[in-house]
């Protein structure tokens, strides 16, 4: 794939309301990856920072390396590498409903908490902490190929500090409608890089 920078950080409070001065949160969450935010406006977040959501095929090489791994630090799970569900077995399925665009944010740690669950390329918390939009949509297709709802969905990566190591696979994709947030998806933004001037 053509080459990108990707950042190694989710976005936090405190760097989308620089963007986005509207932006409210709890007090003392300066430094937690922000939440509750419609993927179009990470999408414009991105705009005025001069980058965009990354692809969902960026999002994975960077979390998961030239090598392929199940997790950004390799092929076995260490439940000291990410914020996700303690103790929940490698194959569970216990994702959360989020009920309320208004949830409590308990769960959510600083970027860069679980330097030992780093990606090949230095990025952090891409397994755990909170989900994170890419650029892609995802459209339902019936066994023929041809579409099966009416509208489209966008992917989210990485798993949340309430999901467990299944989700938290590189490989893994969730969904979230367009027009719909939740207490536990944020981003991070990307930028194709540029060539070499000859």
């Amino acid at each position: 794939m053509p080459g990108f920078y990707i950042d190694r950080f989710e976005v936090t409070n405190r760097r989308y309301q620089e963007f986005m001065p509207a932006h409210r949160y709890l007090a003392g969450e300066d430094d937690l990856p922000v939440t509750h935010v419609f993927k179009r406006d990470a999408e414009e977040f991105c705009r005025r920072a001069g980058r965009r959501l990354p692809t969902s095929a960026e999002w994975e090489k960077a979390a998961r390396g030239t090598d392929g791994r199940v997790y950004p630090w390799g092929n076995e799970f260490g439940a000291n590498r990410a914020n996700i569900t303690p103790g929940a077995a490698p194959g569970s399925t216990n994702a959360l409903l989020c009920h309320s665009p208004f949830a409590a944010s308990t769960g959510k740690l600083p970027g860069g908490s679980f330097p030992n669950g780093a990606s090949p390329y230095g990025c952090q918390d891409m397994a755990g902490n909170v989900w994170e939009w890419v650029g892609d949509v995802w459209m339902d297709k019936n066994a023929f190929g041809m579409r099966a709802r009416s509208e489209a969905r966008g992917i989210i990566r990485g798993g949340a500090y309430r999901y467990s190591p299944r989700q938290a696979r590189t490989s893994y994709q969730g969904f979230e409608g367009l027009e719909t947030t939740c207490h536990d998806v944020g981003f991070l933004c990307a930028m194709t890089a540029a060539p070499k001037r000859k």
